[in-house]
């Protein structure tokens, strides 16, 4: 299912729950779906060619460059490209990150924009590192993701929530993150909720 598919999907319990990892949790996103505490956090980056790399910094620099930005539909990439300026045929949508980076390896995209943690995994992964460059999105602030149910299933994401409980008090979740090296997904963790998350 496309990224953009999953809370429409949720709303309709055409799935009983979405978790791409897991998605960001927004004010926006909180009126639509009730969300898990957070899972990870991190922020976002870019993937761009090295002649680029000292000039685009943000949405806004694309904007102003008039390059194409490689975006994943419906994710927040997409709604921050646009407010920072971008036009609608400037953001080229893209249905997996694999997809996308199809897209800038073909030269159909200029920048290719993803969350941080997933786009380091991209990139270690890419053929041609010595063209591209990858850099974390200036003046993003920090966001956390969750899973998110339907605003019936209230017990079945209280009993989420539990199990995850567990998980992180016996230490088996920081185990799970150290496997994949994304250790720094637990950044912030403590000290946030999806209480906080969906107020602000």
């Amino acid at each position: 299912m496309e990224y953009g598919a999953m809370i429409p999907a949720v709303q309709s319990k055409r799935a009983t729950f979405a978790s791409v990892g897991s998605l960001l949790i927004t004010p926006e996103r909180c009126q639509a779906v009730i969300f898990s505490e957070p899972l990870i956090c991190d922020g976002l980056a870019f993937i761009l060619p090295n002649a680029l790399a000292s000039k685009i910094k943000n949405f806004k620099d694309i904007a102003a460059a008039g390059l194409k930005v490689g975006v994943c539909g419906g994710c927040v990439e997409q709604k921050l490209a646009l407010e920072a300026g971008n036009s609608a045929e400037k953001v080229v949508v893209y249905p997996d990150g694999t997809s996308g980076m199809k897209l800038l390896a073909d030269g159909r995209i200029d920048v290719f924009a993803y969350s941080s943690i997933g786009g380091a995994d991209l990139y270690d992964r890419l053929a041609d590192q010595v063209k591209f460059k990858y850099a974390g999105v200036v003046d993003f602030p920090f966001s956390c993701q969750g899973a998110a149910f339907n605003k019936e299933d209230v017990e079945l994401r209280d009993a989420y929530n539990k199990g995850i409980g567990a998980i992180r008090k016996s230490g088996k979740y920081m185990e799970i993150l150290k496997k994949f090296k994304m250790e720094e997904a637990a950044t912030g963790l403590d000290t946030v909720n999806t209480q906080l998350l969906c107020s602000r």
